[in-house]
């Protein structure tokens, strides 16, 4: 069977998946509107645009297939670009879908620069899976954990700990927190983010980033590393998910970027946090590309405890 593939616009693109698939964004504007929150989080599958492309595959009576091939500034390649692959949702049956998604990394690579690289981004294993049949390895993950917000947090949080939205001085507080748990700090932005700001004893203590366009908890939740096991975590995730509903969004999430190879303590704390305190993991979003070794993955069931 032959497969045509096309570009067209953002608005044919998503009208064709929502008809599809009622989950979907229901316009353009608002597919947009999420994905450029998402470009704050500077990760490898979420980043600032400097150029996409929305494609679609057919046979001569429907659509198979749909993706999104967007140029990011490449992070790790001394100021060059990449083009990254993803969104791929593939309507077809196994082998049919095998073909479709060589077609589709083929017509995707005329369309790379001469001097860039492309990358692909999946959360489907399926798709994972053939793209290692086809010579593609991992080379980064992350996770994504969600909330439902109409569900309750099973951890309590401290009741000595005052929670406030956006307060005065919130940098300069955001900075104190994350320098004594991250190590270093990354500013807010108040377009697109709520600054929540954690207080004990009239101290900072906690903070988070609370994203107004996705519902995403930016670069985590942040406690002063002495206080860590204190539940004020839990207190800022409670006042989080509060916030979140208060917008309309049906979940809230948490992406965390997690070593490929081992168990970091750090990851597995985090996670292990997040589980607990009532998160679902919703899926692994792994990158995959081609000229690098084959290693053992970890499985994520190992990073929670």
């Amino acid at each position: 069977m032959s497969y045509s593939f096309s570009v067209v616009s953002c608005d044919e693109w998503v009208n064709e998946i929502y008809r599809r698939n009622p989950n979907f964004h229901k316009s353009c504007e608002v597919y947009r509107k999420f994905i450029h929150g998402l470009s704050i989080l500077r990760i490898f599958w979420a980043d600032e645009i400097h150029r996409e492309y929305f494609i679609t595959a057919r046979t001569d009576r429907e659509h198979v297939g749909f993706a999104r091939l967007v140029k990011f500034k490449d992070r790790y390649g001394l100021g060059s670009f990449r083009f990254d692959l993803q969104d791929i949702m593939l309507y077809c049956y196994q082998n049919m879908c095998k073909s479709v998604l060589k077609e589709l990394i083929n017509f995707s690579n005329k369309l790379v620069d001469s001097n860039s690289t492309l990358t692909i981004s999946v959360s489907n294993h399926r798709i994972g899976d053939v793209l290692i049949e086809i010579g593609y390895k991992p080379y980064r993950r992350s996770v994504v954990i969600e909330w439902d917000t109409n569900s309750v947090i099973p951890k309590s949080g401290n009741d000595d700990v005052e929670v406030f939205v956006n307060p005065d001085k919130f940098r300069k507080y955001a900075r104190m927190v994350m320098s004594k748990s991250w190590g270093y700090y990354i500013a807010p932005n108040l377009k697109f983010q709520d600054v929540i700001i954690a207080f004990l004893n009239s101290e900072p203590v906690g903070s988070a980033y609370l994203n107004k366009l996705t519902g995403n908890i930016d670069f985590g939740v942040h406690v002063v590393k002495s206080l860590w096991r204190r539940r004020i975590g839990a207190r800022l995730l409670h006042e989080c998910l509060k916030l979140c509903k208060s917008y309309g969004f049906k979940f809230m999430t948490v992406v965390r970027v997690i070593n490929l190879y081992k168990v970091g303590e750090a990851d597995r704390r985090a996670l292990s946090f997040y589980v607990n305190c009532g998160g679902k993991v919703r899926c692994e979003v792994i990158g995959y590309k081609k000229g690098i070794a084959k290693r053992r993955v970890t499985n994520i069931k190992e990073f929670i405890i």
